[in-house]
């Protein structure tokens, strides 16, 4: 057994001149953050892009990507670019 990773999610809560959040358009050095969310996770090989690649699809309501090729009916989701299974 690998030992367990702590996962944190945090929120970009940075707003421009004009008060538009800014979140969405990614991370700059100085941004202001809140931690939301701590977790610990089990790595099972994982790489840690792996890993923050399902942290961020489990907490923005995403599919996550799955590690094999499963069988049945797949359909696309928008942003993907892959097909995912149903």
């Amino acid at each position: 057994m690998t030992g367990m990773i702590t996962v944190t999610i945090w929120h970009n809560v940075t707003h421009d001149a004009a008060g538009r959040h800014t979140g969405p358009l990614g991370f700059t050095p100085g941004d202001q953050m809140v931690k939301v969310f701590t977790y610990q996770a089990e790595p099972c090989g994982r790489p840690p892009g792996e890993i923050a690649e399902h942290a961020s699809a489990a907490f923005n309501g995403a599919p996550c990507r799955p590690r094999t090729r499963l069988a049945g009916p797949r359909r696309a989701w928008p942003g993907w670019g892959a097909a995912l299974p149903a």
